[in-house]
């Protein structure tokens, strides 16, 4: 549910601006890739593990998440929330899908399962421009007191566009906003992030706070590792998925 945020975006030469203009899209997506820790370093991520606390708050519950992303759209990601037990979902061989004990097995399509695949992709930072077909800068805002850059930017797969503010100063990814589509009809996602951190050569943050329709979540990363080994049985589907699966034609 709330963890596909985690936007995939970047950046990496400057270009010259005149006075008051404000820089192109493109600047600031590869500009991003560069401050993050340059292309070179983020070609070499194959596999990445995160783990980490959340909470929603006003409601009093709270849990644990674990990540596991692998080259190949592979993903997987695991919840485990006071009351409620434990909400899956995950991406392979194409097929995105969710499992929980409130909304049971669910295979993914349209634009959740477009969301859920592009967030599974451990290159989406270096190949912004295979995610998306057009990027634009909009305006200059503020983003917790401080001058951001707005970039909409549209999925290569069609859909809404999304919207992306980069810190003026750091140019790192301050917030990110989005629309996708849910069982209850449409939602509104925005992302505040924080707490950037280097690990294994790239920066990434390590602090979360999401707006899901009028729901709060925080999310507090403890653990991320880069390249490690990942079993390939994670990605397998879960039992209650497959069984929704249409059998392949004779």
């Amino acid at each position: 549910m709330t963890r596909r945020i985690l936007c995939s975006l970047i950046l990496s030469v400057a270009g010259c601006a005149g006075a008051g203009e404000l820089p192109s899209a493109e600047t600031l997506m590869d500009r991003y890739v560069e401050v993050t820790g340059g292309k070179a370093a983020w070609e070499k991520v194959k596999t990445q593990t995160i783990k980490g606390s959340i909470e929603f708050a006003g409601q009093g519950v709270k849990g644990t998440m674990e990540t596991w992303l692998s080259a190949g759209e592979q993903s997987r990601v695991t919840m485990t929330l006071d009351g409620i037990g434990l909400i899956e979902s995950g991406t392979t061989g194409g097929t995105a899908w969710s499992n929980s004990a409130m909304q049971g097995p669910r295979i993914l399509d349209g634009e959740e399962r477009n969301l859920a695949i592009r967030n599974a992709r451990v290159d989406r930072v270096p190949r912004w421009r295979e995610i998306y077909k057009e990027v634009k800068t909009e305006a200059e805002e503020e983003v917790n007191g401080k001058p951001a850059l707005r970039v909409s930017v549209v999925p290569s797969t069609g859909g809404k566009p999304e919207l992306v503010w980069f810190d003026k100063e750091s140019n790192l990814i301050a917030r990110a906003r989005l629309v996708t589509t849910s069982p209850m009809g449409e939602v509104s996602v925005e992302s505040t992030f924080s707490d950037y951190r280097e690990v294994s050569g790239v920066k990434v943050p390590f602090a979360f706070d999401q707006k899901v329709g009028p729901q709060v979540i925080k999310i507090m990363l403890s653990s991320v590792q880069i390249n490690p080994e990942v079993a390939a049985d994670r990605f397998i589907l879960p039992e209650p998925v497959k069984a929704l699966q249409k059998p392949a034609a004779e």
